[in-house]
């Protein structure tokens, strides 16, 4: 499980500073998307300084991979969505009101999520703490607990779907870095998954 026993007070610093700015973000509901943007940003120029951003495949190697895991992504969400409604635990109106506060159709939301969010997600999330955690530890390991993070810390919104959704999306996506460790594969299929949900057919 362990390869290294090397206390990494880089990735300490890291997670500290994306808990403490997604707390922030939360903590401005009406104004969140540009307050999340802004922290993204953040963690986009941090990823930047600790990242090796060399391109190991070409866009049109990663284009199909990143269209076919976003829609595939899709349908498990649009299925989720439809066993929650039959679920108990308030777990429809969770969805609901998830829907309600991040679908928009803004397209300066939409400018700040090409720049920053889905870029910033990627570059932190998959390039940053889980290629450290893959250079530490067993994949499995390393993958559970690159999914267990980005989770906990949207346990701020207090919104039990999303949290659930952000499990089920970390774990797909950190499995397909894994897989191919492109950036520019992920930072595709993150992108085109959130358009479709959240933008082109949402679910609610």
């Amino acid at each position: 499980m362990f390869r290294s026993s090397r206390i990494d007070f880089k990735l300490i610093f890291g997670l500290i500073l994306a808990a403490g700015l997604i707390f922030i973000a939360f903590n401005f509901t009406k104004s969140f998307w540009y307050m999340y943007g802004a922290a993204m940003l953040f963690l986009l120029s941090f990823g930047i300084f600790n990242v090796n951003l060399n391109k190991e495949y070409s866009l049109f190697k990663g284009l199909i991979p990143a269209v076919f895991s976003a829609v595939i992504l899709y349908v498990v969400f649009y299925v989720g969505a439809f066993v929650f409604k039959f679920m108990p635990f308030g777990l429809n109106s969770s969805v609901h009101s998830a829907f309600n506060k991040f679908a928009t159709d803004n397209w300066l939301i939409w400018i700040l999520m090409a720049i920053a969010i889905v870029p910033g997600e990627e570059i932190f999330w998959r390039g940053f703490v889980l290629k450290r955690l893959l250079d530490s530890y067993s994949t499995w390991f390393a993958v559970l607990v690159a999914t267990i993070l980005p989770t906990l810390m949207m346990c701020f919104s207090g919104n039990i779907a999303l949290i659930i959704g952000i499990f089920v999306a970390s774990l797909f996506w950190n499995l397909l870095y894994v897989w191919r460790s492109s950036l520019l594969m992920l930072y595709l299929s993150h992108f085109l998954f959130v358009f479709i949900l959240l933008a082109a057919l949402p679910i609610y």
